[in-house]
């Protein structure tokens, strides 16, 4: 579920002015900063026996990015195009609906 839009807007801007201004984490790390989804896609994709490499990329990689600036979908892997407060995660199986939910490009 998202947040109205008086709520996610504000949330939206102050995110967008922390990666801008390189505030908090990004203060630190910079653009090496792994976020979340990213982090966990690098540890799934890490392990030492991979019995299927095919099968740990779809495990690893199972959220749609889109970019909220245009509602532009940008796919399980182009998240990197996209500033970091822009992404909005979408899962795979959730996709449909969200194309019905929102104007999504």
């Amino acid at each position: 579920s998202l947040p109205r839009p008086a709520d996610l807007n504000p949330l939206l801007a102050e995110a967008d002015a922390a990666w801008q201004e390189q505030r908090g984490a990004w203060a630190q790390f910079g653009s090496d900063l792994l976020l979340g989804y990213e982090y966990r896609a690098c540890i799934k994709l890490g392990a030492r026996d991979l019995d299927d490499p095919a099968d740990a990329i779809a495990g690893a990689y199972q959220r749609v990015c889109v970019d909220l600036r245009t509602l532009t979908e940008v796919g399980l892997f182009g998240y990197h195009q996209v500033p970091p407060a822009q992404r909005l995660w979408i899962w795979a199986t959730d996709l449909e609906q969200a194309r019905k939910d929102l104007p999504l490009v």
